[in-house]
């Protein structure tokens, strides 16, 4: 818990600097759609709104760096072995490195708005009245267009926008969306300690930027990592439905928690529906929830697909784990609860944080829990697994087992993964 409050405060103002990004990028961005946006001083406003903010950011920053600081002197003091304390000393470095990251970017993105407030934004307005007066508004709003353009592409800005920009391209490579190439084999993946990552071709990415990835044995597609942030709000932007905020910050590409089953149902359907529509996902297919034999091959358990309920199954399999059978956990195995030591986050941590499995699949313990499609019994309560960013329990972190949730339940430590699979 030493390291864990200037964690927390460290996650709370790159999330802060991301939003503050990304509502000025969104402003520029509308800007070259509707002039107006420029001519009116809307802008104006974004840029002393975005100065304001950063200057805010800038200063509590300076406040989080030098906590860590104080914290890494008076390690020297904690009654802990050496062990410890270095392992501690790691982690507030790596804090203090990444501290010095944001700082460094903060200033740079404050720099470039104040460029963009005292210098572009009267250029554009004398090029569009220019451009207006000869050639029409269209051509006005182009030439502004292009030079909005050149600023969104330019180090200062680009560097801010990568995750979007690969989302993006990734999205492109995908249409049309090929046919799923569904394995024939049906060999199972066993979990072992001196097992390596070996990512299986025929993987493909989605209009979300999700990836999926054949499963030996399997006729379905995995995604890599739990369904995100930035996945989620796509679809609570499109349906309007409500989504609780998670109580902790969270980055766009964070595991999307607070999702009950119920809700995870309704993202499945409305994704099907949205890349039917659009032709990136053959009729012949359907995004679902893992069935709970799926997720355990997925997860190298080498077990017999039968009609017995989750429950009957719920940790057949002991020392059963990501890295192997030792407990506790090594040090990067996983996001657990932070008196296990594995990691520097408090709560969620972004998906693909640590290594992937055999079959290339990221956070298949830790993170968030994962819903299963089935039930957990005869009572009607829903299966989840995989463990969850606040479990220490070696029961909880064993893969073999099931938990389970009403299905309404929109926990903290609740999320999901999907897969491809042919409709019945």
């Amino acid at each position: 818990m030493f390291a864990q409050s200037s964690a927390e405060d460290l996650t709370a103002v790159r999330c802060k600097f991301q939003e503050t990004v990304e509502a000025f990028v969104s402003t520029l961005s509308k800007t070259k759609e509707d002039p107006a946006l420029l001519m009116d001083g809307s802008l104006a406003r974004a840029c002393e709104s975005a100065s304001t903010e950063l200057s805010k950011l800038e200063v509590e920053m300076n406040s989080v760096a030098e906590m860590i600081t104080k914290k890494e002197i008076r390690l020297t003091t904690l009654a802990l072995d050496q062990k410890e304390k270095n392992e501690l000393r790691g982690c507030l470095l790596g804090q203090l490195k990444e501290a010095t990251s944001v700082k460094t970017d903060i200033a740079t993105l404050e720099k470039r708005i104040s460029s963009i407030a005292t210098t572009d934004i009267s250029g554009w307005k004398e090029t569009y009245s220019s451009f207006e007066a000869v050639k029409g508004a269209p051509a006005a709003t182009d030439k502004v267009a292009s030079l909005i353009n050149s600023t969104l592409a330019s180090e200062a800005f680009s560097k801010f926008q990568t995750s979007k920009k690969s989302d993006m391209s990734l999205s492109k490579s995908s249409a049309p969306l090929p046919t799923p190439q569904i394995p024939e084999t049906t060999a199972t993946n066993k979990n072992s300690e001196d097992s390596e990552p070996t990512n299986q071709p025929g993987g493909i990415i989605n209009s979300l930027g999700q990836k999926f990835v054949p499963i030996s044995g399997l006729k379905v597609l995995f995604c890599i990592w739990p369904t995100r942030v930035r996945d989620y709000e796509k679809f609570i932007a499109e349906t309007g439905r409500l989504w609780k905020e998670p109580g902790f910050p969270q980055g766009k590409d964070h595991p999307a928690v607070r999702v009950s089953y119920y809700d995870a149902q309704e993202f499945c359907l409305w994704l099907t529906e949205r890349e039917h529509q659009s032709g990136t996902l053959p009729e012949s297919h359907e995004y679902r929830l893992p069935t709970d034999f799926e997720w355990s091959i997925a997860a190298g358990i080498d077990e017999q697909e039968s009609d017995d309920l989750p429950a009957s199954k719920s940790g057949s399999v002991s020392q059963c784990y990501t890295w192997g059978t030792a407990w506790p956990p090594p040090r990067g195995s996983g996001n657990f609860d932070p008196k296990l030591k594995t990691d520097i986050y408090p709560f969620t941590s972004p998906v693909g944080s640590f290594a992937a499995n055999r079959s290339g699949l990221f956070d298949m313990s830790g993170n968030t829990y994962q819903w299963m499609l089935e039930d957990y019994d005869e009572s009607g309560q829903a299966c989840a697994r995989g463990g969850s960013w606040a479990d220490e329990e070696e029961e909880s972190i064993n893969l073999t087992n099931r938990f389970p949730a009403p299905k309404e339940t929109q926990g903290k430590c609740f999320g999901f993964r999907c897969v491809i699979a042919p409709e019945d």
